[in-house]
């Protein structure tokens, strides 16, 4: 009579180990393959998390508001464009933090904020941010702004000029004026028309923040103040080249780049 020899009790605490793991690591590819919005979202939000770097609400009048806050240092506030939503900025909020207490909220109708049925404008929304700001107390921050984002804050500063401390608009819209100049400046032809520009867009050249070392040039542009080359340089990969000075190509400084050494800098980026 043929006997069993039973599998001693560490083997089978393997085996069911083994099978349990692998379970999950298919779980896991499968809701990435299905959600990879959601997945993304999740491990983003997870890696905040692990800098102290909390997703909470907060309650504005009727309207549920997210947002991100966390870091140690002078108050510095995101603020997303059209169709973003905070958690865009979180590669910048993992190096922000490190100096700078971070608040970046979804605006309202985007990310996890409410979605009202109402009329959204850019006055809607700056109202939202005005309420998000008395909140927490903010009353003297520097704030940040990227596309729509950057109108809003733009707004924002221009009814509280004396709470903003420094403003860094990234690829901004702006507010309606009318212009001083003749706005086929805008689209130079010839390094003499850039310098033209360049006088235009500098008011206060007396500081300008040049490129980073290593960063390359264009010749004749080696002084350009790259807080305004978004309006008449184009993004091709990450490198920014000129949209019609065909004079060779040039690296600048990238979207989250200036905006790293515009809120680390004591130089406006505006």
């Amino acid at each position: 009579m043929a006997t069993t020899i039973p599998q001693p009790a560490p083997t089978r605490w393997l085996r069911r180990s083994l099978l349990l793991l692998t379970a999950l690591v298919v779980l896991l590819v499968a809701f990435f393959v299905w959600r990879p919005g959601s997945a993304l979202t999740a491990i983003a939000t997870a890696r905040l998390r692990l800098i102290g770097i909390e997703s909470t609400y907060v309650q504005l009048g009727p309207y549920r508001i997210h947002c991100f806050i966390g870091g140690t240092g002078e108050p510095l506030v995101l603020v997303h464009g059209l169709g973003g939503r905070a958690l865009d900025f979180a590669p910048l909020m993992l190096t922000l933090a490190r100096e700078h207490r971070v608040f970046a909220l979804d605006l309202l109708g985007y990310g996890g904020s409410d979605r009202p049925d109402v009329n959204y404008s850019v006055t809607l929304e700056t109202g939202i941010l005005r309420q998000f700001l008395e909140s927490q107390g903010l009353t003297h921050f520097d704030l940040a702004g990227w596309s729509m984002g950057g109108w809003i804050s733009l707004n924002l500063t221009s009814q509280y000029p004396d709470r903003v401390r420094r403003l860094i608009l990234l690829d901004s819209a702006g507010m309606k004026f009318t212009p001083s100049f003749d706005l086929r400046l805008l689209a130079p032809h010839t390094v003499a028309e850039m310098h033209e520009l360049e006088k235009v867009m500098t008011p206060h050249p007396e500081q300008p923040i040049r490129a980073l070392p290593g960063y390359g040039r264009v010749p004749g542009l080696e002084s350009l103040d790259i807080r305004y080359l978004s309006m008449t340089w184009g993004l091709s990969g990450e490198n920014r080249v000129p949209l019609s000075v065909q004079q060779g190509s040039s690296r600048f400084l990238t979207v989250h780049e200036r905006l790293l050494r515009s809120a680390t800098s004591g130089q406006k980026a505006v």
